[in-house]
């Protein structure tokens, strides 16, 4: 597979060995953004940063979407954090 998409991406004149895609890919970031409420609850809004050009060009060579994952929120109970495990798990990965 890593073959084929490495050709994928010289086919579309991006000459780069993989160490410099993955480095290259590595910019780009998943972010949580904290947010306490007066009702004793924090929302958790999780998203990708937006891609620099050159992430463009090398996901558009690989057919793989900028945001594979997209956006989630998630609203936590501080007053029962027991009950936010599985919340909690899911924005850990």
């Amino acid at each position: 597979m890593q073959e084929i998409s490495l050709g994928a991406v010289k086919e579309k004149g991006i000459h780069l060995s993989w160490e410099s895609i993955r480095n290259i890919m590595a910019t780009q970031q998943r972010v949580t953004l904290m947010l306490p409420t007066d009702a004793n609850t924090t929302i958790l809004l999780r998203t990708t940063t937006r891609p620099e050009a050159l992430h463009q060009q090398l996901y558009q060579a690989l057919n793989i979407k900028p945001d594979p994952v997209g956006k989630r929120k998630t609203i936590i109970d501080r007053k029962n954090p027991s009950a936010n495990r599985f919340q909690l798990k899911i924005l850990t990965c």
